[in-house]
Formats: structure tokens, C-alpha cells, sequence
């Protein structure tokens, strides 16, 4: 016992003086495991639980010790530590192992606890699946001392040093003050501040966007930019939008720090000794939730990320000067996809990428592990040799056991969505075998085309089967498989292939008795893709997510004739929904998206009684209206009543996209007629004989059937 306690002290020795960052891995009885860290000199330990046992005995054993609940760690996120130590005795969820790790300064470790080696299961329920993975990963960390105490044992032990190249002392660019570059830590964040005041002298819309990893002082150089903007009194009210007030805390206090070098007065306010907001004599910084902003003069985004392209287009569309920080590669959701559609949402961007970490040194072995492990830097591969794939195979992958083959996996599923965290990574380890089942497209070798799909009747979570049970009753007897990501490598799409993938996932899927396949989403620009193939649009959210903005869309697609009928139902019950619902609670889909799907919705004509009649009075103005006596805005509800029994009638289909467009935007959502024309393009007395021909159809079809009798 006290050769490996030895162990343990002088690993950590290695570790302090070297600079970098090392992982421990303590195992054992928690008495034994925590005593033996109560031993070590730390200055500023923190330790991350979940409810159990273990933690009882740590609370007696470490005193002093600063604790935190794991699923409050996103609240503390910014602070720097030289101990962080994950209570794994009841589990690990990979979010929080990303999270906890880059709270690591320089010189400190990285503990993760648990029972003995043979039992240990550092995932949430699963033991053969994440769990396994990450104890295979642990042995390939490059500064790592893996202990179990109980058997008195090194289970596994590597040292690979070497001297941190040195820091560079950060140039303090023109023209920023020197009072400012004493408080800059590198040379990136001097060009990110610098970049801040080029956005505000341009004359335009513009705005700046930081990228980089995490640790790279992102935050840090927002809030000095504040700070600077405020001194040289460029801005007046600024608001700043992040996923939540804990967001904000290290920009704020960054903001802070420079206000008080420079000597510009303040008062700060917040709940709790948080920062939401700071407000001097020509200046008010304030925090806004993603569902709550204003327009102010400037707008700050951190962790755009999180918000999503949805949010970001709301706030771009509103604000004339943005500065933003996106992560790349992180673990609260990954920026890779919306770095490159930055171009596409925000005014002018100007870019500036922060590369150097702050707590770190550059090279760190915990940090590379970490991307390593979690695959928080895969990219998709080039292929570029891959032009038109014609022998391509589709095949079901039973386990991802290959690094190789779940790299080259994963790299395309990221595509799929702009938000992925360890955790997706997590569940598709946990799930493989079990209940989630990945297919895929191959060509000479090589996987060019990936769905992970869940089948719910085998899922403890089963997202598609609740969602129905508020729709229609009884169809959570049958077997359901929800696609959670589809993908194709980014250069073949658009070629078929997503849609090849797609037939092979169904026929597996029926040789198998499952009666019903759908997909869950909030992307609006993918809608067309499942229409095309053969998918209806069964339910999209009344409201929207209160940090993306996005709504969540629900497509279904009958793979059983027993259940036919059923669904045919939801998806004519989708459509006259958006026809009713268009004026207020679908006013803000795009009107283009609307006619898409009264378009292709697959649709049977299901006698479920007319909504109104048409009086005398509403026939009449229709009449004058098709004579070219009387304007269109006279007959919107004649012609909503009329769309409303197209859409009983499956008559709709029958239009041209560009007429349902703006049948869409003019009638159901009661758009101006301003409004309509910049959306279709056309001059107003053009809109004007566009919605008269539109009226004369629907009234030779079915005006017989709307007359007041």
C-alpha cells in the first residue's frame, strides 16, 4: 500500500513541475480513495458528484474541498482548478468528463474514481459498450497512473514529458492602449480586440467572429473588447446573448477587470454574485436570454454554438454591429458545421481564430487525449478520389470496436446536426447491439454515407413513441425505429445517396416486423429531402426552443398497411393545422416551407366534416374580386375557408409550388401584400392576378361544396 501511495505523490510531483496536465485514476474502496487524496498539497481542489455513497465518505475525508453537483458543472464552467476530481462510482456521462478536464490549469490532474478495475463502469448504465471504450483509451493517455488501492496494484502507468516550448509574451498591437495589453494573454486575443474596433469603424453592418477551442480565452477577449469599446466610448447599450447568465460570467468578469484598470466607473447587479449586467455613465452591458432580446446597438453572442444558425439568423436580422465566439471543437455542442455558415447568417463577418490555450501549454497530453477519445476534432474525410459512386454497397454494422471505422463513422454522422457532444457519442457506443442499429453506404472499403437509427421499442428513451401518443392513440403497440442522424459525405450529396441509404434502412426495417419509421428534427431546409421520399410531415412544434430558435419537426412514413390509414390521418390533421394555424402559430415558418409541404405531404382524402361555409355576403366578394371589382385583402377569409377544404380534399397537390407559396404567405398567414411580393419576387399588380387565378381554381373546384345552404 504505501509503495503505491508513494506512486501516487510522486506522479503528481512529475505532473506540477512539468506544466502540463496529467490523469489519475484512483480505484478502490472511496474511504481508501479519498484518503489518499486528502494527502496531496492542492490549493484549489474541486470535486464533481453525482448522489451516493461515495460522495458521503468524500465530504467527511476532503474538507475544505470546493464541491459541485455534475449537473450544475456548466454553471462554474471558466474556473480554474489544479485538482479536478469526477466521482465515477455511480457512473460518468462523457459531457461531463470533456467539461471537468479543461477546468485543469497547468501542472494539475485530472482524477477520476471509482471501484475496483473489474468492476469499474465509467458510463450511465452500460458496461460493454462507452465504458469499455473509454477503459481501452485510458491506457493510450500520454501522462497517465491508473492505481486500484483494494488490490494494492499500478494498474497502468505512462510519463512522456517534455519542456513546455516557452510562452511568448503577447505584442501589444496598434492601437490598443497599454493599460489594456497588460491584461491580454496572447497575441490572438490582442488581434480579436483590435478586430472589435474595425467592425465599429466600419460604416455598415459587420461583425466579428472568435473561433477557437475551448480554453482559448474566447470569452476573455470579448469582454476586454467591451471594455476597450466602453473606454473609447464606441458603445452605448450593449446586449449579451448566451444559452445562460452562466454563459456569461467569464466575459463579464473579464469586462470588469478592464473597467476598473482604465478607472471607468461602474455598477454591476446580478442574482447570486453573478454578473447580469454593469451599467456606468454613457454605458449598460446586460445580459439577455436567446428568447428574450431586444435590439440594442451592439449585440454580443458567446458560445454561438449553442444557440444555433436559427437564433443567430433572428439576431442578425435585427443588429447592425455583432460580435460573436463560436467553439469548434467542443463539448456543449460543436461549432465545426456552423463555422462555415457564419459567411451565410452574420453581416460582413471578419474572422479571427484564437489557437493558443490559455491554462495550458500548447501540445498538452490531457487536452490531446480528450479530442482524441471523444472525437471532439474529427473531421470528414476528403474522398476525393470518391466522384460518382456507382458499386456501392449497403451494409449494418453490429459494433464500432474498429478506432478506425468509428473515426471515419462519426466524422460523417457530426454532418448530420450542428450540435454534437460527447454524450451523442456516448449513446451510440451504448446503444450498438442494443437498441440503436447503424447502416451504411460503402464504396471500396470506405463508408460514405451513415444513419444511426434507434429502435424504440428496445430504447429506455423513446422520443418518437411519446411524441405519437399525443397525436393518435394505439400506434405505440406497434414496432417503431426513429432515424436520429442520416448523413452523407459533404462533396456526394445531393446524388441519391441519402436516399439509396434510406430504402435499404426501410427494408431492413420491415424484414424485421417494424411497423412504422419517422425522424426528428428542427433543420427546415431538410423537409424536402423526407418529402421526396415518401415521408409526411406528422407534427411541428407550436412553439420555438427558447435558445435555438428553431422548431422541432416530426416526419413519419408508414412501412405496414395495417397502419395506413392511421397515418394518413396525422398527416391531413399536419395540414390543416398549418392551413388554420398559419395567421398565428406557424406565422413564422418561412411561407416557401409551408407550400413544400401542402405540396408534396402525402395526403388520402379523409371525410372528417367541412370547417365552414361560405356565406352570402363572402360569395359575393369573391365574385367581384374574379370580376376585378374588388381587392384580394376583401377576400381572405372566402379564400381561407376555400383552402381549408382543399386541404380536407387533398386538392392542394394540384397547385403550383409558387402558387401555394403564395396562397401561403398572402392567405393562410395573412402576410401584407408588401410582404408577399419581396418574398416570391413579383410586382404587386402581378400578386394580384397570381391570387385571382389561384381563387378562380379553388372556387370552380369546390364552391359547391362551401355555399351557406
Amino acid at each position: 500500500m504505501v509503495v503505491v501511495v508513494e506512486e501516487v505523490h510522486e506522479f503528481y510531483k512529475v505532473i506540477a513541475s512539468s506544466g502540463y496536465r496529467g490523469l489519475l485514476v484512483l480505484l478502490g474502496a472511496p474511504r481508501r480513495v479519498y484518503g489518499l487524496l486528502s494527502t496531496l498539497e492542492v490549493r484549489k481542489p474541486l470535486f464533481v458528484f453525482w448522489p451516493g455513497r461515495s460522495v458521503d465518505i468524500a465530504r467527511n475525508v476532503l474538507e475544505n474541498w470546493d464541491f459541485v453537483f455534475a449537473e450544475h458543472l456548466i454553471e462554474r464552467l471558466g474556473e480554474e482548478h489544479d485538482i479536478v476530481v469526477i466521482d465515477a462510482y455511480e457512473g460518468l456521462r462523457a459531457s461531463i468528463l470533456a467539461a471537468a478536464s479543461e477546468m485543469v490549469v497547468g501542472g494539475g490532474l485530472l482524477v477520476l474514481t471509482g471501484p475496483t478495475w473489474s468492476k469499474w463502469c465509467p458510463s450511465i448504465s452500460i458496461c460493454n459498450g462507452f465504458a469499455s471504450y473509454l477503459k481501452k483509451q485510458l491506457y493510450k493517455a500520454k501522462n497517465h497512473l491508473i492505481v486500484d488501492l483494494d488490490d494494492q496494484k499500478i494498474i497502468s502507468k505512462r510519463i512522456t514529458l517534455q519542456k513546455p516550448a516557452k510562452k511568448i509574451r503577447p505584442k501589444c498591437l496598434k492601437p490598443l492602449p497599454k493599460w489594456l495589453c497588460k491584461l491580454i494573454a496572447t497575441t490572438e486575443q490582442a488581434r480579436a480586440i483590435q478586430a472589435a474596433l474595425e467592425v465599429f469603424e466600419e460604416p455598415r453592418s459587420s461583425s466579428l467572429v472568435i473561433l477557437g477551442d475551448r480554453g482559448r480565452g474566447k470569452s476573455a477577449a470579448l469582454g476586454l473588447a467591451l471594455a476597450y469599446l466602453i473606454a473609447k466610448k464606441k458603445v452605448g447599450d450593449v446586449a449579451v446573448v448566451a444559452p445562460s447568465i452562466y454563459s456569461v460570467q467569464n466575459l463579464f468578469m473579464h469586462m470588469v477587470r478592464g473597467l476598473k484598470v482604465a478607472r471607468i466607473q461602474y455598477k454591476a447587479w446580478g442574482p447570486k454574485r453573478l454578473y447580469e449586467g454593469v451599467k456606468g455613465g454613457w454605458f449598460k452591458v446586460h445580459y439577455e436570454p436567446p428568447s428574450q432580446y431586444h435590439l440594442s446597438a451592439l449585440t454580443v453572442v458567446d458560445e454561438a454554438a449553442a444557440l444555433g444558425p436559427a437564433r443567430l439568423r433572428r439576431i442578425a436580422m435585427r443588429a447592425r454591429k455583432i460580435l460573436t465566439a463560436t467553439t469548434i471543437h467542443g463539448y456543449e455542442g460543436s461549432g465545426r458545421w456552423l463555422a462555415h455558415k457564419l459567411n451565410d447568417i452574420l453581416p460582413s463577418p471578419l474572422m479571427v481564430e484564437l489557437k493558443t490555450p490559455i491554462r495550458y501549454p500548447e501540445g498538452d497530453p490531457l487536452e490531446e487525449w480528450l479530442y482524441d477519445t471523444l472525437l471532439l476534432n474529427v473531421e470528414p474525410p476528403e474522398d476525393k478520389d470518391i466522384v460518382i459512386p456507382s458499386a456501392v454497397s449497403c451494409m449494418e454494422v453490429q459494433q464500432l470496436e474498429d478506432l478506425q471505422l468509428l473515426r471515419r463513422t462519426y466524422s460523417i454522422l457530426v454532418q448530420a446536426h450542428y450540435r454534437n457532444s460527447p454524450d451523442d457519442l456516448q449513446l451510440l457506443l451504448d446503444g450498438m447491439g442494443k437498441w440503436i442499429k447503424v447502416y451504411m453506404l460503402v464504396y471500396d472499403g470506405r463508408p460514405i454515407a451513415v444513419a444511426e437509427v434507434s429502435l424504440e421499442d428496445k430504447a429506455e428513451k423513446r422520443v418518437l413513441t411519446d411524441i405519437l401518443n399525443r397525436l393518435l392513440q394505439g400506434l405505440k403497440e406497434n414496432r417503431i425505429a426513429r432515424i436520429v442522424r442520416i448523413a452523407v459525405l459533404e462533396h456526394l450529396q445531393r446524388r441519391g445517396l441519402g436516399s439509396r441509404l434510406l430504402k435499404c434502412i426501410e427494408e431492413k426495417l420491415i424484414a424485421n416486423d417494424y411497423k412504422l419509421v419517422g425522424a426528428t428534427f428542427s433543420n427546415l431546409d431538410i423537409i424536402g429531402f423526407w418529402l421526396k421520399n415518401g415521408y409526411g410531415v406528422a407534427h411541428v412544434s407550436a412553439r420555438y426552443n427558447k435558445f435555438t430558435g428553431e422548431k422541432n419537426i416530426v416526419v413519419l412514413k408508414s412501412l405496414s398497411r395495417d397502419i395506413r390509414h392511421s397515418i394518413n390521418k396525422i398527416y391531413t390533421d399536419m395540414v390543416v393545422r398549418l392551413v388554420y394555424s398559419g395567421a398565428s402559430v406557424y406565422r413564422d415558418l418561412p411561407a416557401e416551407k409551408i407550400a413544400e409541404i401542402l405540396a408534396k405531404q402525402p395526403c388520402v382524402q379523409i371525410d372528417i366534416g367541412d370547417p365552414w361555409k361560405l356565406t352570402t355576403y363572402q360569395y359575393l366578394r369573391l365574385e367581384r374580386f374574379l370580376k376585378g371589382e374588388d381587392y384580394p385583402e376583401h377576400v381572405m377569409d372566402a379564400m381561407l375557408i376555400l383552402t381549408a377544404l382543399a386541404a380536407h380534399k387533398c386538392r392542394l397537390k394540384t397547385f403550383d409550388v409558387n402558387h401555394l407559396t403564395i396562397l401561403a404567405s398572402f392567405v393562410i398567414q395573412g402576410k401584407p401584400t408588401w410582404e408577399v411580393v419581396k418574398v416570391v419576387g413579383v410586382s404587386e399588380e402581378q400578386l394580384i392576378e397570381v391570387l385571382r387565378k389561384i381563387a378562380k381554381k379553388l372556387a370552380s373546384e369546390l364552391i359547391r361544396e362551401v355555399l351557406e345552404k
